[in-house]
């Protein structure tokens, strides 16, 4: 596990739970598993939404909407039901945990809070709790594939208030204003890419398989074919169909271009599932080195949190101060079965020095040259740690007037290259427009789990409130050594 743990780009500063310091050479399973997990839930929950509602000055009885995100940890009460009991919550309050979606779980979940919040016209509040259990997970046998969980996966924690009241608009940071869910579960090898079960031994753990990165790469591919019309500027959209055109009467000799997606978003949270993983990610979407250093440096510093990462990276790019009123941020994120999420977001205002970003501490020395893993003396102090971030999202859906704008367009541009350019050659680009114009006006309709965020786009504008997220953490500092 030493030599995977050296390669796997994290630094020597992540967190674990507090279990790990407790395990001896002759004991491979620890009686105290389960009441780690609750402590790491305990810990990370509690922490987040005190700080959330703190900041938010919202009282507790106002959320009716409770939705947490733990992909294994799934205990009998519920962690939502911790919460109501915790914070003494309305008796009207619909409360929902998400378990089995992997890294995904926290797209997924915002989501999910915008539909449920649209359904209804009255003004409300959804609390959005990320999380996972590594104590749980934690794999004790010897199977190479099934080791890799234990190099890269982390503790963390994130919390988010989400509201539709248009009043909250003046005081949000970000606007969403679209989200993609694609599944690709019917394929075998995308199905079994991350998988848990038991190694020949009977010891139970998760399997990440070779076919891993590959089915990462194509699958990311068909993601962006859906997505790409939905952002992606005029300009770009026609290289690319003009690519597609080409790379059809050529027969597949002449292979189409991947479209630009820097020319559609000034920041990028891509997924943090590993080293590989970011390298892959970034040869698909030809990706630089600047454009993935959030999700390089957040595997640096925090390792992969599972659901929580992408707001990690949010949190990174916002303690650089690089987000200005009117860019625009994607973030990206894997789960396993195998599913592709995205979100697409707006900032509304500059970002700037919050007290509360987990970054803080540290940013200063980031972006580090080299991710590799600095060999030290290990070390196991106890430290109490409570750093939290704030983002506040906003969401706009777009409705379908607009599409149908892009579409006349498209139309007219179409026209103008068939009487601009040769018979053969406006023949072709007059049928690359008609097919992009079919192409987006199919994509804009509703779907379910391929079009979310649109499907709920008969209720009009809907401003949704991400008031704070946050990633408290009260466990060992650690570093990995032996085998």
């Amino acid at each position: 596990m030493r030599s995977i743990y050296l390669k796997s780009g994290l630094g020597n500063e992540t967190y674990a739970p507090p279990f790990l310091f407790d395990i001896h050479d002759d004991s491979h399973r620890n009686p105290r598993l389960f009441e780690s997990a609750f402590e790491e839930a305990r810990e990370g929950m509690f922490s987040a939404v005190d700080a959330l509602l703190g900041k938010t000055q919202i009282h507790p009885r106002r959320i009716e909407i409770v939705i947490v995100v733990s992909g294994s940890f799934s205990p009998s009460p519920s962690l939502s039901s911790m919460l109501v009991n915790k914070y003494e919550l309305d008796e009207g309050v619909r409360t929902f945990n998400l378990s089995g979606m992997g890294c995904s779980g926290g797209v997924v979940a915002v989501d999910m809070a915008v539909r449920l919040l649209s359904a209804r016209r009255a003004v409300q509040y959804a609390l959005v709790v990320i999380t996972e259990s590594i104590s749980l997970n934690w794999y004790f046998g010897e199977n190479r594939s099934m080791l890799v969980t234990n190099c890269i996966f982390r503790v963390g924690c994130a919390a988010a208030l989400i509201s539709n009241d248009p009043s909250q608009h003046r005081v949000a940071k970000f606007k969403l204003v679209d989200s993609l869910r694609t599944h690709h579960g019917s394929d075998d090898r995308a199905y079994r890419a991350a998988f848990q079960e038991e190694d020949e031994v009977g010891t139970t753990g998760i399997s990440l398989t070779k076919d891993l990165i590959r089915v990462a790469g194509e699958n990311l591919r068909h993601h962006i074919t859906t997505l790409a019309p939905r952002v992606l500027p005029l300009g770009e959209l026609i290289k690319y169909a003009k690519s597609v055109v080409v790379s059809a009467l050529s027969k597949g000799e002449l292979k189409r271009v991947d479209p630009d997606f820097t020319t559609a978003f000034e920041h990028m949270c891509i997924h943090t599932g590993g080293k590989a993983v970011i390298e892959q990610v970034g040869r698909v979407l030809r990706l630089s080195d600047s454009v993935t250093e959030p999700a390089r440096m957040t595997l640096h510093r925090f390792g992969n949190t599972s659901s929580s990462l992408v707001f990690y990276e949010l949190a990174y790019v916002e303690a650089k101060t690089w987000i200005k009123s009117g860019n625009r941020l994607w973030m990206l994120a894997f789960g396993t079965g195998f599913k592709v999420g995205s979100l697409v977001w707006i900032s509304v205002r500059d970002s700037d020095y919050e007290f509360d970003n987990p970054w803080n501490d540290c940013i200063h020395r980031y972006p580090v040259k080299s991710c590799h893993y600095i060999e030290t003396q290990p070390k196991a102090q106890l430290i109490s740690i409570h750093t939290h971030t704030n983002c506040s999202l906003n969401k706009n859906i777009i409705n379908k007037s607009r599409n149908r704008q892009r579409m006349i367009g498209f139309d007219y541009f179409g026209v103008c290259l068939f009487w601009s350019c040769p018979l053969g050659l406006s023949v072709v680009a007059y049928a690359s427009c008609v097919l992009l114009m079919f192409w987006r006006l199919t994509l804009g309709l509703p779907h379910d789990e391929v079009s979310a965020g649109r499907v709920w786009q008969g209720y009009g504008d809907l401003f949704v409130r991400l008031e704070s997220f946050s990633n408290p953490i009260a466990v060992e500092e650690t570093s990995f050594f032996g085998d």
